[in-house]
C-alpha cells in the first residue's frame, strides 16, 4: 500500500519583503535628488494694477510710449520670472536706482524757500514726474476715486486734498485700486506686493530729491503714519507751492507779456517752451474741474507779432478754432488745446526752417521800409526847404514807415 507524500512546497515567485532602515541623512539626500528632478514650483506673478507682465517678468508703469504693452525703461521692472533668490538679487541696483530721485541733479533739488533754488519749484516737480515715469512709479500719483474720476497729482496738485490722498493710499495698500476702464462696471483691483513696494520706493525719491535742510524739515512735519509718496508730495506741495485762484491771473499777465520779437530771431521754440511751462503751471493751479476759457488764445498770443505771414495765418487760425469751437458751423474745425496747438505751431516752424522759407516776408518788409528812407532823401534833395512857420515846415508831409 502506497502513500501520498506531501506536496513539495513552491518558492514564490517574487522576492521576499524587506524591511530596509534609513538614516535622516539618506532620506533628505533622497528628497533633494527628488526635487532636483521635478524642478522647483512654478511661481504666479501678480499683475500690477498700472504695469504688465512679459516673458521678464512684472514691470509697473504706463509703459513706453503710455500703451501699456512693454515697459519704458529697464528699472520699471518689479519681479523676474526666475527664483526669489535671483529675482531679489537682481532688484537690488534697480531699487537703488529708483529711490535716487533727482539727487544727481542738484541744482533742481527742492529748496527751502531761504535757499537758493526756492524759484526752481515748478522745475523740480516737472523733472521729478519724468523721473518717476521712467522708473515707472508714475502709477501712485494717479489717483482713481470711487466717483470714478481719475486725478494726476502731478499736473492736478491745486485739486488734491489730504482726505483725497489718505483715502487713496488706504485702497492702494488694503481695499484694491477702483477700476475706471469700465465704468458701467465699477470694480476694484486686487492688492498687490508690487503697489506697495512703489507707494514706499516713491518717498524715498521724494525725500532724496530735497536739499538737506528741507529733507529734515518735512521728516519733521510727516505724521507718524504717512509712509508713502502721495502724502509725502501733499506735504511737499503744501510747504513750498500752495496752488490758488489768484496765481492764475498773475500767470496769465506773464503769458501775455510774452512777444514773439523778444526771441532771438523769433526763434518759435524757445516761445513755445516759455508759453508750456506758464500754461502747464496755470492748470497746477485748477482747484476744480472749471477751465480757463481763453487759455489758448492767451498762450498764442505772443505769436501774433511774428514777422512770417504762413505761421501767423496758422496762429491766426488756431486761435479762431479755439475762440469759436465751430460754432454755428461758420468759422473754426476743432477746438485747438493749448498743448497741441503750440506744438503744432512749432512743428510748422521746424518745416519752414528746414526749407529756408522762414523769416522772408520780414526781409521783403525791412526792404520796403529801406525804399522809403531812400525816396525820402532823393526827395529832400529836389524840392527846396519849406518855410518855417512856429518851428514846423508848412505844407510837410509825414511819411510813416
Amino acid at each position: 500500500m502506497t502513500t501520498d507524500s506531501p506536496p513539495a512546497t513552491t518558492s514564490p515567485t517574487g522576492p521576499s519583503a524587506s524591511c530596509t532602515n534609513i538614516s535622516p541623512e539618506q532620506l533628505a539626500d533622497l528628497l533633494s535628488n527628488v526635487g532636483q528632478k521635478l524642478g522647483p514650483a512654478p511661481r504666479i506673478l501678480a499683475t500690477p494694477h498700472v504695469g504688465g507682465k512679459g516673458p521678464a517678468g512684472v514691470w509697473t508703469g504706463f509703459g513706453a510710449g503710455c500703451k501699456g504693452t512693454d515697459p519704458k525703461s529697464a528699472t520699471c521692472m518689479r519681479d523676474f520670472d526666475t527664483s526669489v533668490v535671483k529675482s531679489f538679487t537682481a532688484m537690488a541696483p534697480i531699487e537703488d536706482k529708483c529711490q535716487m530721485g533727482l539727487r544727481d541733479c542738484p541744482d533742481l533739488l527742492f529748496s527751502m524757500p531761504n535757499e537758493s533754488n526756492a524759484n526752481m519749484t515748478v522745475n523740480s516737480l516737472i523733472a521729478f514726474e519724468e523721473r518717476m515715469t521712467h522708473h515707472g512709479l508714475e502709477g501712485v500719483f494717479h489717483v482713481a476715486s470711487a466717483s470714478g474720476t481719475a486725478l494726476n497729482m502731478f499736473r492736478e496738485p491745486g485739486m488734491c486734498t489730504s482726505d483725497i490722498i489718505k483715502t487713496w493710499c488706504k485702497d492702494v495698500i488694503t481695499t484694491g485700486v477702483h477700476d475706471l476702464s469700465v465704468p458701467s462696471m465699477p470694480g476694484c483691483h486686487p492688492t498687490c506686493d508690487y503697489d506697495r513696494i512703489n507707494m514706499i520706493w516713491s518717498r524715498e525719491a521724494l525725500l532724496n530729491s530735497c536739499t538737506e535742510a528741507l529733507k529734515q524739515d518735512l521728516k519733521f512735519n510727516i505724521q507718524p503714519d504717512e509712509h508713502y509718496g502721495p502724502e509725502v508730495r501733499m506735504t511737499l506741495l503744501t510747504k513750498l507751492y500752495r496752488p490758488s485762484q489768484s496765481k492764475i491771473e498773475s500767470l496769465k499777465d506773464k503769458l501775455k507779456s510774452l512777444d514773439i520779437h523778444k526771441y532771438p530771431g523769433e526763434n518759435v521754440t524757445t516761445f513755445v517752451q516759455d508759453a508750456s511751462k506758464l500754461v502747464r503751471e496755470i492748470r497746477m493751479n485748477f482747484t476744480n474741474n472749471s477751465n480757463v476759457p481763453d487759455l489758448t488764445t492767451t498762450a498764442l498770443l505772443g505769436l501774433n507779432l511774428s514777422s512770417d505771414n504762413f505761421l501767423l495765418s496758422q496762429v491766426c487760425t488756431h486761435r479762431i478754432n479755439s475762440d469759436v469751437n465751430s460754432f454755428g458751423g461758420i468759422l473754426g474745425s476743432f477746438q485747438a488745446k493749448d498743448p497741441i496747438a503750440l506744438q503744432t505751431i512749432d512743428d510748422l516752424y521746424h518745416v519752414l526752417i528746414s526749407q529756408s522759407d522762414y523769416g522772408r516776408p520780414a526781409k521783403f518788409t525791412s526792404n520796403i521800409k529801406l525804399s522809403k528812407r531812400r525816396l525820402r532823401t532823393s526827395w529832400s534833395k529836389i524840392v527846396p526847404h519849406p518855410l518855417q512857420v512856429g518851428g514846423s515846415p508848412v505844407g510837410a508831409v509825414e511819411t510813416k514807415e
